[in-house]
């Protein structure tokens, strides 16, 4: 590539920067803000420690939070309603929210609470 060799550095870092900013996806960007502003935060803090400390930095430091903030998601346990049918006769249990190996156990006692209330 002798071509590139007499092309002045900040020549190619335009080109070069000109290039990652089409690769910014500002329409999920967008998407993110409104849906989940937690995400968003997690993504912009991601994409800062890439830029200035170093990507796999980064990519290991974002991975790792969205991972812990996935598992206290989902280690919360649903909320529990309970009302009798219609007839009287059949207890209804209805749970809003996920349901995992990870919360089944306190989902589950949260209900009994409600039951024997």
């Amino acid at each position: 590539m002798p071509a590139f060799v007499y092309v002045p550095l900040p020549c190619i870092a335009a080109i070069l920067i000109t290039a990652a900013s089409g690769l910014i996806p500002f329409g999920v960007m967008a998407d993110l803000i409104n849906y989940d502003l937690a995400e968003f935060i997690i993504l912009i803090v991601t994409c800062a420690i890439c830029v200035l400390v170093d990507g796999a930095v980064g990519l290991m430091v974002g991975g790792i939070v969205s991972i812990l903030r996935t598992a206290i998601k989902t280690s919360i346990a649903p909320c529990v309603d309970t009302r009798m049918s219609d007839e009287g006769t059949v207890l209804i249990v209805a749970y809003h929210g996920q349901i995992s190996y990870v919360n089944a156990l306190q989902a589950e006692k949260v209900a009994q609470d409600q039951i024997m209330s």
